[in-house]
């Protein structure tokens, strides 16, 4: 089980990197949670992690935290079309 340090800041690397501290989605998957763990809360799947697991949870957000992708959000909806795209 993860410590409640680990937990913590765990749960804040994810706010940092973006991700929902409160409810699972499908962003959790890239993380290793599976299908079953989504279905639950972020809090209760970070404390199921034995300290291992928590650790190298850690290691892979702090590894993202440093690239420059965009935080992890469901883009919004869009239609397809440039907006300049008729434009001569």
């Amino acid at each position: 089980m993860a410590s409640d340090k680990q937990v913590k800041y765990i749960l804040h690397l994810l706010a940092q990197a973006g991700y929902s501290t409160r409810f699972m989605n499908r962003n959790f998957k890239e993380l290793g949670a599976t299908m079953r763990e989504r279905s639950g809360s972020v809090e209760n799947w970070v404390r199921s992690r034995n300290s291992a697991e928590a650790s190298a949870l850690i290691d892979t957000l702090k590894a993202s935290s440093t690239s420059t992708e965009a935080p992890r959000s469901d883009p919004p909806a869009t239609s397809g079309l440039s907006k300049d795209k008729g434009a001569k």
